[in-house]
């Protein structure tokens, strides 16, 4: 056999003690009213003609009755009252499973593993912008870097270019008429192949800070890779233009060197202010 619950227990007293309670309920109401009518008329007897010994004794025995009446009431209530209050806690107990802030219910510990679920969910998303942005910075550093790594290499190579000019237009003003055939043969002569071991050797720093050391030295590499080929052609197309123009310019060389050779003290200063200027002028 099954044992009988709380809720049996209460649903069969609901059906035995509320099926009186109209009667009941009735009765007393009219117990009340008679007790408060007999009231009434021994405090009429009294305030008309007022208090006597034999008043006080129907007073006393009016009052034992009154106590009796409340007493019955009370008993008669009693079951009802005990019931309803034990229904109404039983109903609220049972909201209380429910209740959303009842640590022990039913409710919380299913928002709390949504909680969960949402904090976790909003870690990763976290996380994954977290790395996106990481990602963002390292490749905006590979590009910072190239850039910075080929304006440096370029500007190496511009200086090493113009360096060779310079030293080309050395021996050019090293023209003398003794020498003039051998020196017109090396500036003609002057290599116009750029020595890779230029660029392969050209130390400097850029700095870095998410990328690592490899991959530094791997976008260096890169670019100078990349930068070498056209180097080549500029510097053969530099130098060899460079040479044709100083060569042509030898006659005229011989010219002011023979005019120098046959002027004055005077002349030759004047004729020598002129070429520097003239040269200063071409740098």
């Amino acid at each position: 056999m099954e044992a009988i619950t709380t809720n049996d227990q209460i649903i069969l007293s609901v059906k035995t003690v509320m099926k009186d309670a109209p009667s009941i309920l009735a009765s007393n109401k009219m117990s009340v009213e008679k007790a408060s009518n007999a009231a009434k008329s021994v405090l009429d007897t009294i305030e008309a003609s007022g208090m006597s010994d034999q008043l006080d004794v129907e007073c006393n025995t009016l009052l034992v009755k009154l106590r009796k009446t409340q007493s019955k009431i009370n008993e008669q209530r009693s079951p009802i009252t005990q019931l309803l209050s034990a229904i109404s806690k039983e109903f609220t107990s049972l909201e209380k499973e429910l209740d959303p802030k009842n640590t022990e219910g039913v409710y919380y510990p299913i928002q709390q593993k949504r909680n969960e679920w949402a904090a976790h969910k909003a870690e990763i998303q976290r996380k994954k912008e977290e790395e996106a942005r990481r990602k963002a910075e390292i490749n905006q550093e590979r590009i910072d870097v190239k850039t910075q790594i080929t304006t440096t290499v370029t500007g190496f190579f511009s200086d090493h270019l113009a360096a060779q000019k310079a030293v080309l237009n050395d021996l050019f003003e090293a023209i003398t008429l003794d020498s003039v055939i051998e020196d017109e043969e090396k500036i003609k002569a002057f290599s116009e192949i750029y020595d890779v071991n230029h660029i392969l050797y050209l130390t400097y720093s850029i700095p870095f800070r998410l990328i690592d050391n490899e991959e530094y030295k791997s976008i260096d590499q890169g670019v100078r890779n990349s930068l070498y080929p056209k180097f080549k052609e500029d510097y053969a197309i530099a130098i060899k233009e460079y040479k044709a123009d100083l060569v042509d310019k030898v006659p005229s060389k011989i010219s002011e060197l023979e005019e120098m050779a046959k002027a004055n003290d005077e002349d030759q200063k004047r004729l020598a202010k002129e070429a520097a200027e003239r040269k200063a002028a071409e740098e």
